[in-house]
């Protein structure tokens, strides 16, 4: 279908794009993994933080998502596909030789030319990217194609977009240049088609030099950097030959250039923020291998339709009009599903700025060996202080475990058929005839110890919280019951991230959580108590910053989840309220706090809050203890752990056991 002179036409969006999909947790995790796969040295990193999306020849940055919420088809496919894009970029871009050109366009006023280099890099890339990647082109298609639906709500207001070139050619060229590559979306073609006769031809050659260009991909996971690199500065100089042959043929009548020295954001190869660096270097000459560029130098001195310049014309505009956006990072809106509030001070986000620097790993303070050492020796000498209520609990949990543990066999109408023992039964045409092994007693039960380290726990109630860590384990080992031991605190973003958190404080943003999350892992479900004495030993004397109880507490439930065993018990040892940098009041934090604890509760775990000299996880727990020393762990906290294991096979008190 074609252009008419009021409407642009594009085909129907699909409904099915706006269905619930995925959530965030696994977009994010996908994301990163096809990153990876596309990339030919797998070291791209993708970061999601912030509500921004951009490259700077190292990182792949897409917005922080909210984990647990879900995302609809149309985010996922336009997220990924950014995502893909922007990781061709990386591998094929010349971050050093494209920040110096676009800042020197820049401060002419070549807005244009900008636009033009873009469009041509992205549909080199992309050219690249079908052997580097076969799937390329389904994955960047939805995201080029809400690209041209973008472009509908300007084109609907002012239909006459479509006839200049100075407007519309940049975009042309990716439409038409990804139709040439083979793209599945009607919409891309249509959108092209929308323009008039003379755009189309003019982009059409446009994008057939392009693809000439040398990319640098020579086969699956294999690139020629310095071919690519090659092939980006020619793109920079076909930019500038098609805008001065435009300008030759059809001067613009008018244009409104940026300021001087000021730029848009871009988010893609060709971004001139002064903190981004390159990803590499060239030869001083910046030229591809001889035969890459014969047939190059052809087409541009035979097609002047589409930018070869005259010997004759060699001046250049002293500024030029603001074209529609090429760039796939004006769609990313469709990414974030996170709720933004604006106000006078900035924009309020509802969301953690990022989990990218969050850690769930053993302390390294403990890594060292004479650190080991110590703490191994601290963990023995609270083991044979304790010994003695050690003893009393192991007692007491071992006689509440003395239950039918074994397997038995059932008759009935299901299993296999006992002929056997049932044949009687089968002449007689009794339905009692198979058996099936069903399983007695057996203890189904994983256990989940998540210990506040925050300052806060500093001195006595740290002391409390790692003798009891220590105690329990002693208990849960000896009954063979599957447990892990993690801490929690805060600490400052790292790398990429803070200096991102840094830019986007300043922008006004503000988000829910602004910190990172450490959980140092004292004791996992994969190794033995042995293995694990120095980290433990450690507990007493961990405790730093702050402590974001939401978070920590979703994150070790999503641990806990994993386990196979039907029963699973979260204890949360804590000695007061929760508290990190954010946002938000207190009152706030423990609401967030409380849903959490609500949350996990609603997918299976049983949720108990242990308070460390303090009611306070009453609040949070309708499940809550509150011990002042570890001799109220035998009274309290051993019966609602036994309780939660057996259920109503538990009838132990604590007269049935030696006094201490």
């Amino acid at each position: 279908m074609t252009m008419n002179k009021d409407t642009f036409y594009l085909p129907p969006d699909d409904p099915d794009l706006d269905r619930d999909y995925i959530t965030g947790r696994d977009f994010q995790e996908g994301t990163k993994t096809a990153v990876r796969t596309i990339s030919s040295d797998f070291d791209t990193n993708v970061i999601f933080a912030g509500d921004q999306a951009k490259t700077n020849g190292h990182e792949v940055f897409l917005p922080q998502q909210d984990l647990d919420k879900m995302m609809t088809h149309r985010q996922v496919e336009v997220g990924r596909g950014y995502a893909n894009h922007e990781t061709l970029h990386k591998l094929l871009t010349d971050f050093d030789v494209g920040q110096a050109w676009m800042h020197d366009m820049t401060q002419k006023n070549l807005e244009f030319t900008k636009s033009m280099a873009q469009g041509l890099e992205d549909v080199r890339i992309e050219n690249g990217g079908r052997i580097l990647y076969n799937g390329i082109a389904r994955s960047v298609d939805k995201t080029a194609e809400q690209v041209c639906r973008e472009f509908k709500k300007i084109a609907d207001k002012e239909p006459d977009i479509c006839k200049d070139p100075w407007k519309v050619l940049p975009v042309a060229v990716t439409w038409i240049g990804r139709h040439k590559l083979g793209y599945p979306s009607k919409a891309i073609k249509q959108a092209f088609d929308n323009l008039s006769p003379e755009i189309q031809e003019r982009a059409s050659k446009i994008a057939d030099v392009c693809l000439a260009i040398p990319h640098g991909v020579e086969g699956v996971g294999r690139v020629n950097q310095k071919v690519a690199y090659a092939g980006h500065k020619q793109v920079l100089d076909l930019a500038e030959r098609v805008s001065k042959e435009l300008a030759k043929e059809q001067p613009p009548t008018e244009f409104a250039p940026e300021p001087n020295g000021k730029e848009k954001g871009k988010g893609d190869g060709s971004s001139t923020d002064s903190n981004n660096s390159g990803s590499g270097a060239v030869d001083s000459e910046g030229k591809a291998p001889k035969e890459n560029t014969e047939g190059l130098k052809q087409d541009l001195s035979t097609e002047k339709a589409h930018g070869a310049s005259d010997s004759t014309y060699d001046t250049t505009l002293q500024g030029e009009p603001v074209p529609y956006d090429p760039n796939l990072n004006q769609v990313i809106h469709h990414i974030n599903n996170t709720k933004k509030k604006k106000t006078r001070s900035g924009v309020r986000i509802d969301q953690v700025f990022s989990t990218e620097s969050d850690t769930i790993e053993e302390p390294k303070q403990t890594q060292d060996h004479t650190n080991r050492h110590h703490y191994r020796a601290e963990y023995n000498d609270i083991k044979k202080r304790m010994g003695s209520r050690i003893a009393t609990m192991k007692r007491k949990l071992e006689k509440a475990l003395i239950t039918k543990v074994d397997s038995d066999w059932e008759s009935g109408t299901r299993g296999r058929l006992n002929v056997r023992n049932r044949g009687f039964h089968i002449v007689s045409g009794s339905q009692q005839i198979r058996r099936q092994r069903v399983q007695g007693d057996d203890v189904d039960t994983a256990v989940m110890l998540l210990i506040d380290c925050s300052g806060s726990m500093s001195g006595y109630p740290m002391k409390v919280a790692g003798e009891s860590a220590i105690c329990l384990s002693e208990c849960l080992s000896a009954g063979h019951i599957p447990y892990e031991v993690i801490g929690h605190t805060t600490m400052h973003f790292k790398g990429s991230v803070w200096k991102e958190f840094r830019a986007s404080r300043q922008r006004g943003n503000r988000y829910s959580r602004e910190c990172a999350i450490n959980m140092p892992l004292f004791k996992p479900f994969n190794k033995e108590l042995r293995q694990c004495t120095h980290n433990m030993g450690f507990i007493p004397t961990a405790s730093d910053n702050s402590n974001a109880d939401a978070d920590a507490i979703r994150y070790a439930g999503e641990r806990l989840l994993k386990r196979r065993e039907t029963n699973k018990i979260m204890l949360v040892l804590a000695d007061g309220y929760p508290a990190w940098s954010s946002m938000y009041r207190r009152d706030v934090m423990d609401k967030m706090t409380r849903q959490a604890v609500v949350d996990m509760q609603n997918k299976g775990i049983n949720m108990v809050g242990i308070g460390i000299c303090t009611s306070a996880p009453r609040h949070f727990f309708d499940k809550h203890v509150c011990i002042n020393d570890v001799s109220d762990l035998s009274k309290n906290v051993l019966d609602q752990v036994a309780k939660l294991i057996l259920g109503n096979r538990f009838a132990v008190d604590n007269r049935d056991v030696i006094a201490v």
